[in-house]
């Protein structure tokens, strides 16, 4: 199945793109850190975080097929 990855913020200018389509073989968090990884090798040695439907996930998340976002880090204040 196809998910929808978007970059945001320095990961843009880093890796050449807003948006990328994955294609995954379930709908695992691991799955989906996995292939982006391995489409994008730069973002091995990077911080990021993934979210969906607004909220970070990590490794037991249930992922649906919405869009998965990739930010780089951030702070707030």
């Amino acid at each position: 199945m196809k998910v929808e990855i978007r970059f945001f913020g320095q990961l843009i200018d880093k890796l050449g793109l807003a948006v990328y389509e994955l294609e995954v073989s379930v709908l695992k968090f691991e799955a989906v850190r996995d292939g982006i990884e391995q489409a994008f090798p730069a973002l091995k040695s990077m911080s990021y975080q993934l979210a969906q439907n607004n909220a970070i996930i990590e490794g037991e998340t249930a992922l649906d097929q919405s869009a998965i976002d990739v930010f780089p880090p951030f702070s707030g204040g």
